[in-house]
This record gives structure tokens, C-alpha cells and sequence, in this order.
């Protein structure tokens, strides 16, 4: 959050972080492990790591208000600030460097597996926990990004 204008008497106006859109590229690295059998259906342990390289970025910035008489006195207004309501991309297919659009996450997860179709594909359902390695993201501050994600769909065996 950032105000950008304003006095005491008039309130403040300020933008923040509405929406991050961004398009990634992941190179996951992974290792499973079942760990348990019932009937057709078995549970593996999954652990790895992912590459997760951004492409395109933009963020789209809200705007808000506060009336007089109701901003926190540690919040000043920048006098040199303007409101910014989209800050432009900076992917790697953006002239954006590696470095600023490259970081790693360690995932760990459990995947449920049911073989489906003569039993050469098994469709599965994954729930993976991904906690940042390089302490640094995507976000328009480089924040490390922690997620919990779910992917479902249909392995092949060769």
C-alpha cells in the first residue's frame, strides 16, 4: 500500500497491489515413494524441487481512499509519488533478466493413484505443499512464494 496524495483535512488517496498476472514456465524435479496399498488405489510420497521461470509479468493496481481524520499517523504520503495503476512487464520474454524471474521451490506432497484403461494409465489426484528455496518471487517486491497446490490427471506407464 502506498498514498501518494493528500493532507489531514482533505484524507489520503493510495494504490496498492490489486492482481498479479503471470505466466510461468516450471521444470519440476521429482521423486515418489508408495507408501500404501487398498485395494487398486495407492498413496506414493512425492518430494522434489521446481525451477519456476516467469515470462510475462504484469501487476494492475487498485486505488483507495481514506477520509479525514481516519489514516494511521505512521502513514505519510510520498509527495513524489503518482499513482501507478500498471506496472509494465518485466517477464523474460519481456527484456526482464534471469535472475529477476528465476527462483526454486521445495515440494512435497502425496499422490493418490487409481489405474484406469488396462492398467498402462493411472489417474491421479496430487496435493503438493511448495515452500520457496531462494527467498525471492515474483511479485512486484520479490516476495518468496509458499503455495498449496492440487493436480489431478492421467499417468502413463512406458
Amino acid at each position: 500500500m502506498k498514498i501518494y496524495s493528500g493532507n489531514i483535512t482533505d484524507g489520503y488517496y493510495g494504490s496498492n497491489l490489486a492482481e498479479v498476472d503471470a505466466d510461468l514456465v516450471t521444470l519440476p524435479l521429482k521423486a515418489s515413494r508408495r507408501i500404501a496399498r487398498f485395494g487398486k488405489t495407492t498413496a506414493h510420497a512425492v518430494a522434489g524441487a521446481t525451477a519456476h521461470l516467469a515470462t510475462q509479468k504484469n501487476y494492475d493496481y487498485g486505488t483507495f481512499y481514506f477520509p479525514p481524520n481516519t489514516l494511521p499517523p505512521n502513514f505519510l504520503p510520498d509527495p513524489n509519488q503518482a499513482p501507478q495503476l500498471r506496472k509494465p512487464g518485466q517477464g523474460i520474454f519481456e527484456k526482464g533478466t534471469l535472475s529477476s524471474n528465476l527462483y526454486a521451490t521445495a515440494d512435497v506432497g502425496i499422490r493418490i493413484e487409481r489405474p484406469v484403461g488396462g492398467g498402462r494409465y493411472a489417474a491421479f489426484v496430487e496435493p503438493t505443499y511448495r515452500q520457496s528455496l531462494s527467498g525471492k518471487g515474483i511479485g512486484p517486491k520479490g516476495e518468496p512464494i509458499n503455495t498449496l497446490s492440487i493436480q489431478a490427471g492421467v499417468l502413463t506407464y512406458l
